[in-house]
Formats: structure tokens, C-alpha cells, sequence
């Protein structure tokens, strides 16, 4: 995660992001337009993007904000 910490794009219903991004920074980033990726860990401070769409990660608002894969459009993967 010290790699791939760029948002490389907000839009009015997307955002496109590096996996190595924390949580608690794209959701500041995105609050600028009004929005916020819904899925809420109580780890937000500290998870990446890659970690939370590796886990399916939710939070205790799931049942209001659904799941990490209710909120993806898609991926670009690299695997190792």
C-alpha cells in the first residue's frame, strides 16, 4: 500500500482510484463533490481501497449502504 495511493478521477457517479488509497481519503476527496463510497469499516482511518474490495469490506451501516460490491463498477487487476 505504500504504492498506488493516486485518485485519478472524480466524477458525478464514479471515481477512479488506486488500490494503495485510504479509505478516509477518497471519502475527503469525494466529500468535496457531495459524495462518499458507501461501504463504511470501522478501519476506515487506515484500510486502502485494494483491502476493502479484497474483503468485501461493509461496516455496521451495510444493511443501509450494502456491501463493497454493491458500490464497484469495475476493476483493473494486476496479478502477481
Amino acid at each position: 500500500s505504500v504504492h498506488f495511493r493516486r485518485i485519478l478521477e472524480v466524477k458525478a457517479d464514479t471515481v477512479r482510484a488506486q488500490c494503495g488509497v485510504v479509505l478516509a481519503d477518497l471519502n475527503a476527496e469525494l466529500a468535496k463533490a457531495g459524495l462518499r463510497f458507501a461501504p463504511d469499516p470501522l478501519s476506515a482511518a487506515t484500510c486502502t481501497v485494494g483491502g476493502v474490495v479484497g474483503t468485501n469490506a461493509s461496516g455496521p451501516n451495510a444493511f443501509a449502504h450494502g456491501y463493497t460490491r454493491d458500490h464497484v463498477a469495475g476493476l483493473r487487476v494486476v496479478w502477481d
